[in-house]
């Protein structure tokens, strides 16, 4: 025997969700006037700001506290501004370009406003005055650094700084509170705190990155709520008044559960198969690191002047931290001097190598030595070197003579060289590669040769010139 409802009931009964039949028959007329009021909206947008601000403090209290250079403006307060800037801008019908314009603007104002307050510019009692300063020192940091100089100056690393935060927390809050993504700006803030926490040596893994463990899986959870509860609303369908509260609570349950249990497994930058990975990946970027090596080797940093790296640029300005780690480890019968690394290009900055040939790989107990030495009394001494830091350095007593192991000889490009327009330019300096190529082009195209492919520093004292006219090789003095 069966009964049948109502047919008003069906109607009322099929406009309420799974989580309103288990709670009750509440009327959805009562639910949405409750969601209409002040309180509950306040509610659901103190919610969603809470958890950006959780996520964003744990990235720019960890580069606060980090104090990458003293007299830095606190970043801290450019995230806030940059959240505080995105939630008007994403509450009004603007276009997506002109609220990323005005938020371009107000971040100019802001980091302007930030960096000419620093201890460098207090000299300057006029505004215009440091801002005049303030564009001359970018303006020779980007001379440096197309130039292959080296930089010691720290106000254009704060400025990137600065920048950086803001332009990783304005456009991405607007995408949050807008689109509802939250993956552009977990991933740019999240690159943020990665260098900043692996800069610190660990120091800082546990508390900030937890703190942004806990409020990237908050923040996913709440923008596919508010998703949800978006297309619940165009429907009409019904929803409990605080279902945020209860989503809230169970992610924040779930991600401490796993933050207790990851607390029991080693940390990823110490876990051997993971670095190995992170070593595969970065590979590909040595060069790019060198560069910012180059560049922001010598600011005043609490790291000090990576002085054991070995690299084409050797520092001398700035702070010197010998670190308390362990280079290389020696065993040979006799003390020397050994020597890692030879610099032949002094600037005001520092010692730099001049352009570098590398040549192909040597094999194993093949290596054939510099030339012969001026000293009149040589002699072979056998040593085991283990080198514990930049371990593609390859650390000699005088002259190597034979090693054990398979290396690549990098050589000093000669003052003097002949370039082959025709042939290979395998053995030529790294910034001339592409100077053969360019002159055999405007050849084809029936162009003359002019000087201006030739790089700075280099200049052409002779050439060799086939019989029909056409240049075939030209020699190059640095």
């Amino acid at each position: 025997m069966s009964s049948r409802l109502p047919l008003a009931d069906v109607a009322a009964a099929a406009n309420l969700s799974p989580a309103a039949l288990i709670r009750g028959a509440v009327a959805p007329g009562q639910q949405q006037t409750t969601q209409e009021r002040w309180p509950w909206r306040l509610m659901e947008a103190a919610v969603t700001l809470g958890i950006l601000l959780l996520v964003i403090i744990a990235v720019s209290d960890s580069i606060h506290a980090a104090n990458w250079v003293d007299g830095m403006p606190d970043v801290r307060v450019t995230a806030l501004l940059a959240l505080i800037a995105a939630v008007p801008l994403a509450a009004r019908r603007l276009h997506w370009t002109a609220a990323y314009a005005i938020g371009l603007v107000v971040g100019v104002v802001v980091v302007c406003w930030q960096m000419l307050g620093m201890e460098h510019f207090t000299g300057q009692a006029w505004f215009w005055e440091r801002f005049v300063d303030l564009r001359f020192r970018l303006e020779d940091w980007f001379t440096q650094a197309f130039n292959d100089g080296i930089t010691t100056d720290n106000v254009p690393f704060v400025f990137f700084v600065v920048a950086a935060v803001w332009l990783a927390t304005f456009p991405t809050t607007l995408i949050v509170l807008r689109r509802r993504n939250p993956w552009p700006l977990l991933i740019l803030l999240g690159t943020l705190l990665a260098v900043n926490v692996s800069y610190l040596g660990g120091r800082q893994w546990d508390l900030h990155f937890a703190f942004f463990v806990i409020g990237a899986a908050l923040l996913v959870m709440r923008t596919g709520l508010l998703a949800r509860m978006g297309r619940w609303r165009s429907r009409g369908t019904p929803f409990p008044d605080f279902i945020s509260l209860s989503f809230l609570g169970v992610t924040l349950l779930a991600v401490l559960a796993l933050i207790v249990v990851s607390r029991a497994l080693p940390r990823p930058d110490r876990v051997e198969p993971l670095t190995a990975v992170w070593s595969g990946i970065a590979d590909p970027f040595d060069e790019l690191s060198l560069d910012m090596e180059r560049l922001f080797g010598g600011i005043d940093s609490k790291r000090g002047v990576p002085i054991h790296s070995f690299s084409s640029n050797f520092i001398l300005q700035g702070d010197i931290n010998p670190g308390q780690g362990i280079v290389v480890r020696v065993d040979a019968p006799e003390v020397g001097l050994l020597r890692g690394a030879s610099y032949d290009h002094y600037t005001t900055r520092g010692w730099q190598q001049s352009s570098v040939v590398a040549t192909k790989p040597v094999p194993q107990g093949s290596f054939g030595g510099e030339d012969e030495s001026v000293y009149e009394a040589r002699r072979d001494v056998v040593a085991r070197v283990s080198v514990e830091q930049s371990a593609r350095v390859l650390f000699t007593f005088g002259l190597p003579r034979e090693i054990s192991r398979e290396v690549t000889i990098d050589q000093t490009a000669p003052g003097a060289v002949r370039l082959d327009i025709e042939g290979s330019a395998a053995a030529a300096p790294r910034e001339l590669a592409g100077v053969a190529r360019e002159i055999a082009a405007r050849e084809e195209a029936g162009e003359p040769f002019s000087a201006d492919v030739i790089p700075e520093g280099w200049v052409p004292v002779g050439s060799e010139v086939g019989d029909d006219g056409e240049l075939l090789a030209l020699d190059l003095e640095n």
